[in-house]
């Protein structure tokens, strides 16, 4: 696979980083890249490196630049807002009413240690040269960390065969905790909260407080085999074997 450099010069230090030259830093920075590569070459994806303070792409593979009809000088001539003047104004939108959401998750899980074990997983439609809209499956992954923050962001993508709604996933890794964007709540949910349904929440919360199944059903003024049947599907949902296994489940994991 072919891959297209932008000028590494355009990256300027962090103060932090004055203990490398130059030269180091150049180096640095190419390291992201050739890692980066390995990567997406195995899980067969293009990808791009990204600086994570101004959005400008320090690598585009070529693969990427080809899917969207531009030149490597077009590239070059606009690196700066290139992806910005690309990125489909729904999506920038989308994406910016996402901020206030994600930013207490992020002190929420990276308050005490550094965000390295963190995937942000979602889907953006890059404005083609010929003015039609191609839509991309990304998963991004921190990189360069200062101060548990990331410098710059890995992109993993995917050309996705047609256009579809917009999604965005929170991912750590180590605690196999996922956020997902609720467009029906229009916020960031924990993944099983998006996966049960109201009905099957409130069940669960009943539970939890140790309401028995007929007064669940007087209460809730349903059927005392709906019950029944939506607590199968709690459980299948949460992957447990028991309803006290899946309160415990979902206190731990702050579903109710």
């Amino acid at each position: 696979m072919d891959f297209e450099f932008t000028p590494l010069s355009v990256f300027e230090k962090h103060s932090s980083f004055d203990f490398l030259t130059q030269e180091e830093w150049e180096w640095y920075l190419s390291e992201f890249v050739r890692r980066g590569r390995i990567y997406s070459e195995s899980r067969n994806r293009s990808f791009m490196v990204v600086s994570i303070k101004n959005s400008v792409p320090l690598f585009i593979s070529r693969q990427v630049i080809d899917e969207l009809g531009y030149t490597a000088q077009e590239l070059r001539d606009d690196q700066e807002y290139f992806l910005c003047n690309i990125t489909h104004t729904e999506d920038l939108i989308f994406f910016q009413n996402l901020e206030e959401h994600i930013k207490p998750i992020m002190q929420k899980f990276g308050s005490d240690r550094r965000l390295i074990d963190l995937c942000l997983q979602f889907t953006v439609r890059y404005r083609c040269k010929d003015q039609n809209y191609l839509q991309f499956d990304c998963n991004m992954y921190p990189m360069a960390m200062l101060n548990g923050r990331s410098t710059f962001a890995l992109v993993s993508m995917r050309k996705l065969d047609s256009i579809k709604p917009a999604t965005f996933h929170i991912y750590f890794m180590n605690e196999n905790i996922r956020y997902i964007y609720s467009s029906r709540q229009k916020k960031l949910v924990l993944e099983e909260k998006v996966m049960l349904k109201p009905i099957e929440l409130e069940i669960l919360e009943y539970v939890a407080k140790g309401v028995r199944e007929q007064n669940i059903s007087k209460k809730m003024n349903v059927d005392i085999n709906t019950i029944k049947y939506y607590k199968k599907n709690i459980m299948k949902k949460l992957s447990v074997h028991s309803m006290p296994q899946a309160v415990y489940y979902a206190l731990k994991k702050n579903i109710i």
